[in-house]
């Protein structure tokens, strides 16, 4: 009897050390969280500037609801920035305010290459970016 008694501490140490390795093994612990795409700025096209109603650089694409109103919005959309300069594979992030399509109205500017997005050096390579689109009345 004496002789377990001895060997208990090194068997409970034992144990210990066990559960520690599998907590720290744990494929469910979160990790950091991935760092997010650099935010760069819509660069607009075309000049839309001049359109008929003061809806600034996005024209034709302001959103009508928003304009009657007399909103101004902003948009981020995620997406994929080729080496050709298009945007492309995007999703809105977020809109503010919500409810009157400045979301929408930015997918708009995307699909008909309206926007791009210049980053702060050349790309090498196709590159995840977030994209701010301001839209903003000249009234």
């Amino acid at each position: 009897m004496l002789v377990s008694a001895m060997r208990r501490p090194a068997l409970l140490a034992i144990l210990f050390c066990a559960a520690s390795a599998i907590a720290r093994a744990d494929p469910a612990a979160p990790g950091p969280a991935p760092a997010e795409p650099p935010l760069l700025e819509a660069v607009f096209l075309n000049d839309y500037s001049s359109f008929e109603g003061g809806y600034g650089a996005a024209g034709p694409y302001f959103p009508a609801a928003a304009a009657a109103s007399e909103l101004n919005g902003d948009v981020v959309i995620r997406c994929t920035l080729t080496v050709k300069g298009r945007l492309k594979s995007c999703t809105l992030v977020s809109e503010d305010p919500d409810g009157v399509y400045f979301g929408a109205a930015a997918m708009s500017l995307v699909r008909d290459s309206v926007i791009t997005a210049k980053p702060s050096a050349p790309l090498t390579h196709d590159e995840v970016v977030r994209v701010h689109v301001p839209f903003m009345l000249d009234r």
